[in-house]
């Protein structure tokens, strides 16, 4: 603004054109931001305190709205597609083409094995059976309360809001509806049709079939699979029929777990001075290719009855799918295969098909997590590293086989992890799968986590403070348009959250590293607060009550000690604590303090997991404050005491 009136005075001194010219380019740039800055305010103020109206401006203001601009024409084959109908219709048979040619791919294989497991490792000493039980009214109003308003309609056009504000009028004929679709053993045919919207997976690319993700949405009522996945879900947790190897649907367990579970172990052995060789495996089309039968077979074997099986068998078959594009609805196909995704009964589902898995095994350990599975084994050498694995590689790929799924060998890695020094030299494995050799890679991505050839954490914490920038950067722009309070809250969900996304794993790094993060930590205060460079940083966290990255990261790692103490849970984690009560049976003061006994490290690889470092934390707070571990306001005192600096961090040497 103050160009645009240094020009309009240089204009009116010279009378030139071109001056004149030059000031009227500044002053409709001028004119034109404030228009802007006013709309963006008043947009902000129309939010008054509705948080989905508040970041859907504010992703509008950043240009970070998902709904971008849908393409007009589809090139395929050097054919352009510009009818709405006929675009649908290529997308919709795209997508049907691609399970189907999966499924044409898939070897011959018997079933019989995994039957055999299952009875074998899974049901042994259980007598137990599952069905369906019989619903009240107050289950269907509760379910009915949580459906979401934003979510968009499926095919039958009902409308989640409505059924939600008639939940108590329509509880009772739902109820019925659902107890007789359980008592003849028939899914809706009208819930089984879902609407599919193709979305690009780079949004740099042109929409292509290639190019393109389907997603699914089904009729609001279907939310009976609500109530099934419940029961389902509390069938297999009461009887302990779960493999521990599985970290999703289950209370106590998460990605937190799942690496937790697969970085400890690696350490562990590299603590040992073991050679570790680790496959990423990657399944295609993994929901897609389930064969009913075969999952009807599994659960049945896992107890459930003939109504239940009928039951599901009528969930399953004749599905359809008709693809919506630009207003336009593609002609309904039918699904051959697979379990429906789009809805929360199929993950469930599929890690129930996946459950008999690990007890292929012989020599190697296994983490997984839905369908993202990793297997890993350990020797002295590089070689023995690479026969284990490669015949585990061969179990794993009869069992897939057997089970008419399919691996995608192209994005099935694998890596060697070790030491500095026992990777002083270059360790190649030579792992293939039906003739195709696997590709080693020196870093992976899992579950969010990049992980490295030496558990270094460095590429994942160069991530972090990208990632951290950006959002910065991109906040800056809309600042000014922002009250202090939404700003901090902005901040908190877009900064901050990278710092607390599994953050008791890639703590683990060197000192170094982690002193990356304090200045992009640092940078989100200044901006929160309006302040400059020159302002204390201490002084600032204090007047924002932000905890210093060190210190988060130990908090981090103690809340994760304590859900295990107090879930018991993952059980493979809970077994590795040993409280100093039960060292010996005198009652002195350290077993009566409540903590927990370090293992004996070899190296530093072996304090560089997350139990150890967890366990060095929990046992420096005092005692009066470990007492109130299993209260609810456990981490709220902590935290005031970690602000009020009454305890302060060491690091773990």
């Amino acid at each position: 603004m103050k160009r645009r009136d240094q020009l309009k005075k240089h204009a009116i001194t010279s009378g030139c054109l071109a001056d004149w010219k030059a000031y009227r380019l500044l002053r409709n740039k001028v004119t034109k931001l404030n228009r802007r800055k006013n709309y963006c305010k008043s947009k902000f103020d129309e939010c008054n305190g509705d948080s989905k109206k508040l970041w859907r401006t504010l992703n509008e203001v950043m240009g970070r709205s998902k709904n971008g601009k849908v393409p007009s024409f589809i090139e395929h084959n050097g054919i352009l597609i510009t009818r709405p109908y006929d675009i649908a219709n290529y997308f919709n048979k795209y997508f049907l083409q691609k399970v189907n040619s999966a499924r044409d791919q898939l070897l011959p294989g018997c079933y019989r094995p995994s039957i055999a497991n299952i009875r074998n490792h899974i049901m042994v000493n259980k007598d137990c059976c599952f069905e369906f039980k019989t619903l009240r009214e107050v289950d269907v109003e509760k379910l009915l309360l949580t459906i979401k308003c934003d979510k968009p309609c499926g095919l039958d056009n009902l409308d989640g809001k409505l059924l939600k504000l008639a939940a108590k009028v329509i509880a009772k004929p739902l109820c019925h509806v659902f107890n007789l679709c359980f008592k003849e053993s028939i899914y809706p045919n009208l819930w089984k049709i879902a609407k599919v919207t193709p979305l690009p997976k780079n949004c740099r690319e042109p929409l292509t079939g290639h190019n393109s993700r389907p997603i699914s949405v089904l009729p609001v009522l279907s939310k009976l699979e609500g109530i099934m996945f419940k029961q389902i879900q509390h069938y297999f947790e009461v009887n302990n029929m779960n493999s521990d190897f599985q970290h999703v649907y289950k209370e106590g367990y998460s990605t937190s777990t799942a690496l937790t579970c697969l970085t400890d172990d690696l350490l562990t052995q590299i603590d040992r001075k073991s050679v570790v060789g680790v496959v990423f495996l990657d399944f295609s089309a993994a929901f897609d290719l389930i064969d009913h039968e075969l999952l009807l077979l599994k659960l049945s074997a896992y107890g459930f009855k003939n109504s239940v099986i009928n039951f599901l068998r009528s969930y399953m078959t004749d599905r359809r799918q008709c693809v919506k594009f630009n207003g336009a609805f593609s002609d309904i196909e039918t699904l051959q295969r697979g379990i429906p995704q789009g809805s929360c009964l199929g993950p469930l589902l599929y890690s129930i098909f996946v459950n008999d898995m690990p007890y292929v095994l012989r020599n190697a350990g296994i983490v997984m997590y839905v369908d993202d599975t990793t297997i890993f084994a350990s020797a002295s050498s590089t070689e023995q590293v690479n026969k284990t694995l490669q015949y585990e590689l061969t179990l794993i790929s009869d069992w897939v086989t057997a089970n008419k799924l399919k691996l995608n060998i192209s994005k099935t890695k694998c890596m060697v992890l070790g030491s500095n020094y026992s990777l002083r030299s270059d360790q190649r494995l030579v792992l293939s799968l039906h003739g195709a050799a696997i590709e080693q890679v020196r870093e992976a991505k899992l579950l969010g986590i990049t992980i490295d050839e030496t558990l270094s954490w460095s590429i994942h914490i160069r991530n972090i403070v990208s990632k951290m920038s950006k959002s910065i950067s991109n906040i800056r722009k809309c600042a000014c348009f922002l009250n202090d309070t939404t700003i901090k809250l902005v901040i908190q969900s877009l900064v901050l959250s990278h710092l607390d996304y599994c953050p008791a794993i890639w703590s683990g790094t060197s000192k170094k590293e982690l002193a990356k993060l304090q200045p992009a930590q640092n940078r989100a205060a200044r901006l929160a607060l309006h302040c400059s460079i020159r302002n204390n940083v201490n002084a600032m966290h204090d007047k924002l009550s932000w905890m210093k990255v060190e210190e988060r990261l130990a908090c981090s790692l103690i809340f994760y000690l304590n859900n295990i103490c107090t879930s018991c849970k993952p059980s493979s984690l809970f077994s590795l604590l040993v409280s100093t009560k039960i060292i010996h049976d005198y009652d002195t003061r350290q077993a009566l303090s409540c903590r927990f006994r370090l293992p004996r490290p070899r190296t530093n690889a072996l304090k560089r997991t997350v139990l150890y470092r967890a366990i060095v934390y929990w046992n420096g707070l005092p005692y009066c404050l470990i007492l109130k571990c299993k209260k609810s306001g456990f981490k709220r005192e902590l935290k005031k005491a970690v602000l009020s600096k009454e305890i302060r961090f060491n690091s773990v040497d």
